[in-house]
C-alpha cells in the first residue's frame, strides 16, 4: 500500500492534481501551529500567565488564535480521508478475511485519533507504518472477542474502550488522595437525548461539574456535540447538531461558555476564587476554577462501541487540583491536579453513566471501513 508521505507529496498520480498541493499546505500549517508563541493563564505563574506556543495553549487562549488551529485541523482531516478514499479503502475492499478487515479498522481508527500525536512528522511516520504493514492475521492485533467488557473497577482483565486506543487499555491512572470519588452522578436529559440521536463516530465534549465546589447535590454530566480537532478526527454529526469547536483542548472551554450563556450550567455557587471574588463567573475565567473535569466521547460505529477519552489539558489540571480556602474565605490551588487526566475511580463513575446510551450506527461514516 502507497505510504502516506509518498501520495501526499505525489505529482504524478491520477489524483495528484486535485489535491492542490495539500501536502505543502499541511506543512505550512503545521509550522505556524508549532512557531507562534501566546499568552496562557497559568494560576501558578507569577502574574498569573506564562508563555507557551500555540500547540501547548489552551481554553480561551487557544481560541483567540483558532483560525490558525483550524487550518492545520481541516487540512489534516482533509488530507486522511482523501488517503483512505484513494488509497486505503481499495486495499480493504480486496482482503480476503473479516478478521482482517477488523484488524485493519481497528488500526485506522488509532491513526485518525492519533495516541502520541508529538508533532506532524511524528504522525506522518505512524502513517507510513501502518501503510508498510497492517496487520492481516488475528493473533497480530487484539480484537474485541479477547476482551470481556466488565466494570474496570472490579476486575483486573476489564477495560474502558479508550479513544484511538482499541483494546490495550484498562484505563489504571492512579487516585487521588484528596479527591477520592463520592456521591452521584446525575445526567443533564439534554445531553443524553442529543448524543442518542448523533451519528457514528461523532465526536462529543464531556463536561462533570463537581457538587462539592459548586453549592452541593450531585455532580453533573454534560456532552456537548464537538467538530473534529487536529489531532483526534472525528466524524461528522447529524445536520443541525451545531456542534462546538473543538481545535486541540479549547472544545473543553467553549464548551462550558456555551452551556453558561444557555443556562444549562449554573455558576452562583461555584467556590469563591481569585476570579470571582465578586461573586460572578467570567467566562473566560470558567476552566480555571477547579470546578469542573473534562473528557470526551466518539459515539460508536464499529465493533468498538462508544469510545471515552479521560482527558482534558483545560479542566483536568484544576479540576483534579487541591483546594484550600485561606483566612477570608477564597479558595487556592494548594496541589496542582494531573495535567491530562481524571482519577480513575471518577472515570469508572462517568463510564457506568454513559455507556448504555444507545448505539446507532447502521451507515459507515465517509472516510471510514464499513461496520463489519
Amino acid at each position: 500500500m502507497k505510504r502516506f508521505s509518498t501520495w501526499l507529496t505525489s505529482n504524478k498520480d491520477k489524483y495528484s492534481a486535485l489535491r492542490d498541493d495539500l501536502g505543502k499546505k499541511v506543512q505550512e500549517a503545521d509550522a505556524v501551529y508549532t512557531g507562534t508563541m501566546v499568552r496562557q493563564p497559568d494560576p501558578s505563574a507569577s502574574g498569573g500567565y506564562k508563555l507557551v506556543p500555540l500547540k501547548q495553549a489552551r481554553g480561551a487562549t487557544r481560541l483567540d488564535a483558532k483560525i490558525k488551529v483550524k487550518n492545520l485541523g481541516d487540512l489534516l482531516q482533509d488530507a486522511l480521508v482523501r488517503y483512505w478514499a484513494e488509497v486505503g479503502a481499495p486495499v480493504y475492499a480486496n482482503l480476503g478475511s473479516t478478521a482482517a478487515q477488523r484488524a485493519m479498522s481497528i488500526e485506522w481508527d488509532q491513526l485518525l485519533h492519533a495516541p502520541g500525536f508529538s508533532g506532524l512528522e511524528a504522525y506522518i511516520a505512524k502513517l507510513d507504518e501502518f501503510a508498510k504493514h497492517f496487520s492481516l492475521k488475528k493473533g497480530n492485533v487484539a480484537l474485541w472477542e479477547e476482551f470481556p467488557l466488565q466494570n474496570p473497577a472490579a476486575a483486573e482483565d476489564a477495560f474502558i474502550p479508550e479513544i484511538g486506543k482499541g483494546f490495550n487499555d484498562s484505563y489504571n491512572k492512579p487516585e487521588v488522595s484528596f479527591l477520592p470519588y463520592a456521591g452521584d452522578i446525575q445526567v443533564e436529559t439534554k445531553s443524553i437525548k442529543d448524543f442518542e440521536e448523533g451519528t457514528g463516530g461523532s465526536g462529543w465534549i464531556g463536561l462533570l461539574v463537581l457538587g462539592q465546589r459548586t453549592g452541593g447535590g450531585p455532580h453533573l454530566l454534560y456532552l456537548i456535540p464537538a467538530l473534529h480537532m487536529e489531532k483526534h478526527l472525528s466524524l461528522p454529526h447529524a445536520p443541525g447538531a451545531d456542534p462546538v469547536e473543538q481545535w486541540g483542548a479549547s472544545g473543553h472551554h467553549e464548551a462550558i461558555t456555551r452551556c453558561i450563556q444557555q443556562g444549562r450550567i449554573d455558576t452562583r455557587k461555584w467556590h469563591k476564587t481569585e476570579y470571582n471574588r465578586d461573586g460572578k463567573v467570567q467566562l473566560g475565567d470558567a476552566s480555571a476554577m477547579g470546578c469542573v473535569m473534562g473528557f470526551a466521547m466518539v459515539k460508536a460505529y464499529n465493533a468498538i462501541g462508544h469510545q471515552w477519552a479521560f482527558t482534558s489539558g483545560t479542566l483536568n489540571p484544576t479540576g483534579t487540583g487541591k483546594w484550600e480556602a485561606d483566612a477570608s474565605g477564597v479558595f487556592r490551588m494548594t496541589v496542582p491536579g494531573d495535567q491530562w487526566c481524571i482519577p480513575k475511580s471518577w472515570a469508572v463513575a462517568i463510564w457506568k453513566s454513559t455507556k448504555n446510551w444507545r448505539e446507532i450506527s447502521n451507515c459507515p461514516p465517509v472516510g471510514l471501513p464499513p461496520n463489519k
